[in-house]
């Protein structure tokens, strides 16, 4: 087993596809899910046949291992897909905590919602949603200094704390906004279908929006959340340098 030299390459953070040295890190509300059924379609020849339940099934993909350190260290295929931060975090919003569908995290309510004053009414309209989203970021930026009883979940830690496991191994990274191009661009070499395996990914994690996003962001939100996750945004950033 390999001696693993530093914190930035964790190996056991990535998933990788079993006869191709192909490495992907998923981040929640980053594309996770439409990745884990990619790989999934990569490594069986067929679509993940139930759904989100992927993100449970420990047997659905392969995760690498410290035995797969000097592999992922010398090949070229592998990456990690993060989100402009404000999108990623209205999908959060939207599908987790407003929303009331199978994927929203209905505990939220109870032990979050209800005490910090979110509204969850169907018809809430766009002042609604703009007090809703000032409230949320607020209580994300408590949440992630350590200053509620809630811990920090997945599904909002920043996406560059994720990055940081895997940085030392240089891995592509990937706006979500740009997936097709890029990923077929990187990987066209090993799977030379990767285009067409991509197109045949059903869509199962897209949240419905009552409102349009740019009406939401207000100057206060925007610095709220900048505020909050500056690693990401930064992160965003340098990829458009």
């Amino acid at each position: 087993m390999n001696t693993l030299p530093n914190k930035h390459m964790k190996p056991f953070t990535l998933y990788r596809l079993k006869d191709r040295p192909v490495f992907m890190m998923a981040i929640a509300k980053s594309g996770c899910t439409y990745l884990k059924h990619l790989f999934y379609l990569l490594d069986h020849g067929e679509n993940y046949p139930s759904g989100n339940k992927i993100h449970k099934d420990q047997s659905a993909l392969l995760k690498a291992t410290e035995d797969d350190h000097e592999t992922i260290l010398r090949t070229p295929y592998k990456f990690i897909v993060v989100r402009d931060p404000i999108a990623r975090f209205f999908s959060l919003y939207f599908d987790k905590i407003y929303g009331q569908g199978p994927n929203a995290m209905h505990w939220f309510r109870a032990k979050v919602g209800d005490d910090i004053g979110l509204r969850y009414e169907r018809d809430l309209g766009l002042a609604g949603h703009q007090e809703n989203a000032l409230k949320l970021a607020a209580w994300l930026r408590l949440n992630l200094n350590g200053l509620t009883v809630i811990e920090r979940d997945f599904h909002w830690r920043p996406q560059a704390s994720r990055y940081n496991h895997v940085k030392g191994y240089n891995p592509e990274i990937v706006l979500l906004s740009e997936l097709k191009p890029k990923l077929t661009g990187l990987l066209s070499p090993i799977i030379p279908d990767i285009d067409e395996k991509m197109d045949s990914i059903p869509r199962h994690n897209s949240s419905q929006k009552p409102c349009d996003v740019s009406e939401l962001l207000s100057d206060e939100l925007e610095a709220s959340l900048r505020r909050t996750y500056h690693s990401d945004f930064k992160l965003v950033q340098n990829l458009s340098a």
